[in-house]
């Protein structure tokens, strides 16, 4: 399956809040989570019966 790549810039304030997800439950990465995150809430309701896969590089700028 083909894969693309997306670069997402987080707001200082939501970093928190996503490590804490992390912690929760067990991500080896932010891209697991966030991966998850989509997965569950954007793409599940639209593809029940279509297997995805998304893979995000997050770029953390300070």
């Amino acid at each position: 399956m083909c894969q693309n790549k997306i670069s997402m810039t987080v707001p200082e304030q939501m970093m928190h809040p996503l490590d804490q997800k992390i912690v929760e439950r067990h991500y080896q990465s932010h891209s697991q989570a966030v991966v998850d995150m989509i997965n569950k809430h954007v793409i599940a309701g639209h593809t029940e019966h279509n297997a995805v896969m998304v893979d995000i590089s997050i770029l953390f700028m300070t």
